[in-house]
């Protein structure tokens, strides 16, 4: 399998938008993401996404962040997402997804990286841990409740 990584552009925005449904199914949320609200999200200053193709077709993908980290005292880079499409899994797409963000972020000037996934997720884990990450940190979420929702 050829494998290229590079930034996302906006003709990608249908393919993310597939990648996160597919991760939004796997975690039982039964959600269709808009293409154009995807890439809304991932050209907003200090976010990207990169994308892994192989035989010309969009089979991985990659969002983050990047901002000030006052603790830091420097840029800190926080990947949101990696998925890789169920056909391509186990083939290396997702170790080289994450060493070209290492890159990008050491491009962009971040000194640290961080990436979550939730407990069960072992091969994501796995992943990670064979990519460096070490440290784990406890990670807390609730929901902000907007008009009409319950939180």
């Amino acid at each position: 399998m050829d494998l290229v990584v590079r930034p996302a552009v906006e003709r990608d925005a249908p393919d993310l938008a597939r990648l996160r449904d597919e991760l939004a199914a796997e975690d039982g949320v039964g959600h269709r993401s808009a293409p154009d609200a995807v890439w809304a999200l991932v050209s907003q200053p200090g976010a990207g996404a990169l994308v892994a193709v192989a035989d010309g077709r969009v089979v991985g993908m990659l969002t983050y962040f990047v901002y000030p980290s006052l603790m830091r005292a420097a840029r800190w880079a926080q990947i949101a997402e990696v998925v890789v499409d169920a056909s391509a899994r186990r083939r290396g797409v997702g170790t080289a997804l994450l060493g070209a963000a290492l890159d990008t972020f050491a491009a962009l000037g971040a000194r640290d990286a961080s990436v979550s996934t939730t407990p069960d997720n072992r091969a994501a884990a796995s992943l990670y841990r064979a990519a460096g990450f070490d440290r784990e940190w406890r990670t807390f979420e609730r929901r902000i409740a907007r008009d009409g929702e319950t939180p």
